[in-house]
Order: structure tokens, then sequence, then C-alpha cells
């Protein structure tokens, strides 16, 4: 179908308590029945605000006699390098887990269910493999009959950190992968980069490689905010560099949060999940039956 620009440019909600965080374009949501691939017959179900137009939805109008109707889900993917996969001092902690929990949560109330699969490697580059592994991962979703609804996109820290440029981090390797995502069909939920220590040491004065970093980081995080607000649709941006601070937080706070100088601690990225799930909940519409 044609995407439209939608007349008022790219609206601003709130993504967590923050207002002006999250920017998205709306357009209507996907549900998907795991056990059918293909149906004349979908349900549509309503955003609860007017002009969200309808959400569709793939099952059957009437189960068979004595068969239940199969469950709605809701298909996400999340991908990236440590972050993603949840890398700790202690072992691996992913948000996409309590995603997944607090996102069945919010859909039980009208019948459908969440699936989240993490697709994670700590250490990754984008410019090096990840945009082609994201490639390979859609593929073989689409090879299986499966259709992401979402994909989680956090990326590029690890190209910074080894002295990429970050204009050719972006234009190389996040734009590709915008640009996969969307062709597979799905909405993309992009977050920029948090800060780190280096981030803590370049405001301190320190020259060389913690401000190069610094100002990498920066620079890319321009660029993700820049696409966000122009992208015709179902793109929305999840500014975590804003909502996850290491810097200009309180000692205490930064221990609970942050694992080293660089990875969340597991009530971090449980901090993270919830971010995330206000972000997808606040521009997907929480459906009910017509």
């Amino acid at each position: 179908s044609t995407q439209q620009r939608g007349s008022g440019g790219a609206r601003r909600v709130a993504a967590a308590a923050a207002p002006g965080q999250a920017i998205t374009r709306q357009r209507p949501e996907t549900f998907v029945d795991p056990h059918h691939r293909q149906h004349s017959h979908p349900h549509h179900w309503h955003g609860h605000h007017a002009g969200e137009g309808h959400a569709h939805i793939a099952g059957h109008h009437h189960a068979a006699p004595g068969h239940p109707r199969s469950p709605l889900k809701l298909n996400v993917l999340a991908f990236g390098d440590s972050l993603t996969e949840g890398l700790t001092a202690r072992g691996f902690h992913p948000y996409s887990s309590h995603l997944e929990s607090m996102l069945s949560s919010s859909l039980s109330t009208v019948g459908a269910d969440a699936q989240v699969t993490q697709r994670g490697v700590s250490g990754e580059q984008v410019l090096k493999s990840m945009h082609g592994r994201l490639g390979q991962e859609l593929h073989s979703a689409e090879s299986a009959g499966v259709r992401y609804n979402w994909v989680l996109l956090l990326a590029g820290i690890n190209d910074l950190g080894k002295g990429s440029e970050a204009d050719r981090v972006f234009c190389d390797g996040l734009l590709q992968m915008y640009t996969a995502c969307q062709q597979h069909g799905a909405r993309l939920l992009i977050m920029t980069c948090m800060e780190t220590r280096g981030t803590e040491m370049a405001r301190e004065g320190h020259y060389g490689f913690p401000l190069d970093y610094e100002q990498g980081r920066q620079k890319l995080n321009g660029h993700i905010r820049t696409y966000a607000e122009a992208a015709e649709d179902g793109v929305v941006l999840l500014d975590l560099d804003t909502l996850m601070p290491f810097v200009d937080i309180p000692e205490e706070q930064r221990e609970q949060r942050f694992d080293d100088g660089v990875h969340l601690s597991p009530q971090g990225y449980a901090e993270m999940a919830e971010h995330i799930h206000n972000a997808l909940t606040a521009h997907m519409p929480i459906p009910t039956r017509s």
C-alpha cells in the first residue's frame, strides 16, 4: 500500500515520564495468528482514538466447533549488540524478557499475546556484520512464515568505540537496517545510544579517544533523531540518551542503573524494557473487538 506523509508532520508523544521523547507516524497495526499464515477474513480491531485507523489482525471470525480460537500474537524482534543481549558482570539479563511479560499483560485484556525474539550479539559492530545478520534474520523469519510486527534496534556504539565515523555507521549501516525492516513490513522502534563513562571523561576535559568517541555518539544520535523526524510512517524514536543518562544523575542512581561504564545492570535493563513498553503501547492501538 502507498504510504502518505501525515499532514501534521511527525507526532510527538511522551515515552515513559519524559515528554517529547518518542516520535512516530501512525499506521495500522498487524497482529499475527501463529497457526495460520493466510486468512481471507481478518479481524478488524479499532484503536482508542479517532483517526488511528484499524488494526488488522490475522485470525478466523469463528473457531471450528470444539476447537478454541488460536491466540492472536504480536511478534517483536529485539535486535542489536550487548545492550540487547543484556550483558552484565553477572550473566545476561536482556530487556526482552521483561518486555515480553509487560506486552503480554497489556494485550491479555483483548485476548492477544506477545512474543519478543531476542537477537543481540555482544561486541558486534553494525558495519562489520550486524547489518548483514539482520537481513539473514528477517529472511529466515519470512521463510518460516513469520512476519515481525515491530523491530527494536539499538546499535552503533561498538563501531564508534572501534573508531568508525558516525556518518558511515549511519549511512552504510543503520540506514540499511531500517530499510530492511520496512521492506519486511515491520514498524521500527529506533533507539539513540546512551551516555557512557566516555561521555563523563569528555565533559571533564579529556582529549583524544574520549572526546572523539563522545562527539561521534552525539553525531550518530543526531542522525537517528533526524531520520525519525523525517520518516513517513511506522517509525518511533525512543531517545534513551535523554531517558537514561549516565552523567548528571546521583551516584546511587547510577549504581542502580549501570553495571559498568557502558552496560546496564539487571535493574537498568528492566528500566529500559519499561521505556520500550511505554513507547510501543503509546503508538500501537490497543484494540477492542468491533
